[in-house]
């Protein structure tokens, strides 16, 4: 049995997007190149995050545990830049 996940807040569009991608079968995850099987808990991550403007047009499989961690890391990466924009514009 396949699992899946769909991460709160992306919705019924990102649901249908994730349907469409056809399952993994061995290939690397972007992130730590380790196979990816569609036993293991896979999130379907957009290759450009939303957070920078990405869309549903480059979702691509990726193991949840690789994907979880690389979006912490980019949270805290762009607080970082917006909190040195804040204080830089009142400096």
């Amino acid at each position: 049995m396949s699992r899946t996940t769909t991460q709160r807040g992306l919705g019924w569009q990102h649901q249908q997007e994730r349907r469409q991608l056809p399952p993994p079968n061995g290939e690397p995850c972007p992130f730590c190149e380790l196979p990816l099987w569609p036993d293991q808990r896979l999130h379907a991550d957009h290759a450009t995050p939303r957070s920078l403007g990405g869309s549903g047009a480059g979702l691509r499989w990726a193991h949840g545990w690789c994907n979880e961690s690389a979006g912490g890391k980019l949270r805290h990466a762009l607080a970082g830049r917006i909190a040195d924009a804040w204080i830089n514009r009142w400096a």
